[in-house]
């Protein structure tokens, strides 16, 4: 499966207790700054405040909201105590330099208790294609429409040598998600990786078999355990925000292409060891 990040722009959240505000110019320019470079923001007022700035909506918090730390308060207490105990005991061991500054904080931590959620489904906007075909080609076709991913996964299906390479050329990301099958069967090392590598597009690859020859985590690619979801988002999450990782693999790994999958270089070597076994 080749991917591609649509939207690699960094998610910044701006909370403020009044926004936009006419004395506070300095961080109208920092909030500006951001926007020049690039960043997606996200502005919150939380008390007053509204409307638009430099273009962007001003999201002005509803305090009815609030109602529902009823019932999320005793659930973070129950399920989640390693947080919820420091910030208890921050509260109380902690003491505001004001009530003012005492009241903000508990607004702040009331907005992030009813919108945490939110937050942490933020992902990253990509398109995937799957290449190849198969028996599962039906039940894959099937899930994509249940989940509703149409728009960013679709189904290439077997395609030819010179389009393989379009997709790569495309693609940000190749997922080799390879097992071994029940049989025992299993792959070596599928020439799309370094195909992959030798193109500039990263991969993320399963710990089977001879992959990981090619792919050593952190230096030329990513591994991750097939069996683990969360493992392989985490894997595409970070190569879509951290720019210093991806072009530091991209390097590594056309490196390592250049120096062990080059067919000259292969065959040059092949036929000195055929040659000292003629000779000896």
């Amino acid at each position: 499966m080749v991917i591609r990040v649509l939207a690699s722009r960094q998610n910044i959240a701006y909370l403020f207790t009044t926004f936009p505000k006419a004395t506070e110019t300095f961080l109208q320019r920092e909030i500006i700054a951001m926007q020049r470079m690039g960043a997606q923001l996200e502005i919150h007022s939380l008390w007053g405040g509204g409307g638009k700035f430099g273009g962007m909506p001003v999201h002005a918090f509803n305090k009815w909201l609030l109602v529902k730390l009823f019932w999320i308060i005793p659930w973070v207490a129950l399920t989640r105590w390693d947080v919820f105990g420091v910030l208890l005991k921050g509260l109380l061991t902690r003491g505001a330099p004001s009530w003012l500054n005492f009241w903000e904080n508990m607004l702040g931590a009331g907005f992030a208790g009813v919108f945490y959620r939110s937050f942490r489904r933020a992902g990253v906007d990509f398109e995937a294609r799957i290449v190849g075909d198969g028996p599962l080609r039906d039940e894959l076709g099937r899930a994509i429409r249940r989940l509703n991913l149409a728009g960013q996964v679709s189904l290439a299906g077997h395609l030819a040598l010179d389009e393989v390479w379009g997709q790569l050329a495309w693609a940000d990301v190749l997922v080799h998600t390879g097992i071994v099958a029940a049989s025992g069967d299993r792959d070596g090392l599928p020439n799309v990786i370094p195909e992959a590598m030798s193109i500039g597009a990263m991969v993320v690859s399963s710990p089977v078999a001879a992959t990981t020859e090619a792919v050593r985590h952190g230096v030329t690619g990513l591994v991750a355990d097939v069996a683990r979801p969360d493992a392989w988002v985490t894997a595409l999450r970070r190569l879509a925000t951290d720019a210093d990782l991806a072009e530091s693999l991209r390097i590594e790994a056309r490196r390592w292409v250049e120096e062990n999958f080059d067919a000259h270089k292969n065959a040059a070597r092949l036929s000195a060891c055929f040659e000292a076994q003629t000779r000896s």
